[in-house]
């Protein structure tokens, strides 16, 4: 156990993990079309990489479903949505929305050929001579590599009500104001937009833990299960707060006042990640912020995030990441100096 006889300063002030977790996926976001469908009609998007498509129904109905094989876990693979609804894919999986169970499905690329580019914003009409639908459809864009350490746990289709009482009152408005804001040719509805669509994430987010927490044992293994664990939550902002730190389980564990097996047994069944796991996370977390906005040396910032050496730091981004430090620095430059 590691012998921490002095306080660590300020270590009771907490860490907000959905903030953190945002700040690892590097969020935008925008609106890309609306579409009127009328019924038959049905649309199959393949699979979306480092994009978290979502929906909201602002008339009519429809059915959103996976494709491919079935989901594991249980977790669910397909809703109904109604007027009101917004549908989020937080892992960007190939899904399909129509009408109704029956009615046959085109490519996304056919669908999207249909666009009309000449409004202020694309627009789509689809389908047959039956009852219409219309969709505002847009993407959560994510820049981070961490993307799907971040979200893993989350289901693979989030489905928000506006009309329900479990539904944060404060949802509904921020809808309304995206709906207003994408049929607006007012200065700045574009910026007003992607703030909007950034705001939208969190409170989808929000209400989706929240959902999980009310149904017992359904809110494990996502790191924002720390958020409602009392006995972890404190370990979680420790390793958010001082990375730097030689931890190791047995010092983690007696924060938490467990034994270490049981810590690490919990731990790992509520965030789905190991303790050394979601450590890791939160260090290549910190180092792809340090790279990306600060000048510090390799060698500084693998000091700050908790690793001894360099050479150290270098083998494990690179095994986490996919690409050694330096040439991820170098990559975001030319990404930031292109955009």
């Amino acid at each position: 156990m590691s012998d921490r006889s002095e306080p660590i300063p300020g270590a009771t002030s907490g860490v907000d993990i959905l903030s953190e977790m945002l700040r690892a996926l590097r969020l935008t976001g925008g609106m890309r079309y609306d579409a009127t469908l009328s019924a038959p009609w049905g649309f199959e998007v393949p699979e979306q990489k480092n994009r978290a498509p979502f929906y909201i129904v602002t008339q009519g109905q429809c059915l959103i479903e996976l494709a491919g094989p079935g989901t594991d876990g249980g977790r669910p693979s397909c809703g109904r949505l109604a007027a009101g609804d917004l549908a989020m894919l937080p892992m960007g999986g190939p899904h399909v929305l129509k009408d109704a169970a029956g009615s046959q499905v085109v490519p996304f690329a056919s669908f999207m050929a249909r666009a009309n580019s000449s409004g202020i914003r694309p627009t789509i009409s689809h389908g047959g001579d039956g009852p219409s639908t219309n969709l505002l459809v847009g993407e959560f864009r994510f820049g981070s590599p961490l993307t799907s350490a971040a979200l893993v746990g989350i289901d693979p289709i989030i489905i928000t009500r506006s009309i329900n009482d479990e539904t944060p009152p404060t949802f509904e408005p921020i809808l309304r104001a995206l709906c207003r804001e994408q049929r607006s040719n007012l200065p700045g509805s574009r910026a007003a937009t992607e703030e909007l669509v950034k705001l939208l994430f969190i409170h989808v987010l929000r209400n989706e833990m929240a959902r999980r927490r009310r149904e017992p044992g359904s809110c494990k293994g996502t790191s924002l299960a720390l958020t409602f664990d009392p006995s972890l939550r404190g370990v979680a902002e420790l390793l958010h707060r001082f990375p730097e730190k030689p931890w190791t389980v047995a010092a983690l564990a007696e924060e938490a006042s467990m034994s270490r097996t049981s810590f690490a047994v919990k731990f790992t069944e509520t965030t789905g990640m190991a303790p050394f796991a979601y450590l890791t996370h939160v260090r290549m977390l910190n180092a792809i912020e340090l790279l990306s906005t600060t000048t510090y040396t390799l060698e500084e910032i693998a000091d700050r995030v908790g690793y001894g050496s360099e050479a150290a730091f270098s083998a494990a981004f690179k095994r986490e990441i996919g690409v050694a430090p330096g040439a991820y620095r170098r990559s975001r430059v030319s990404v930031e100096a292109g955009a």
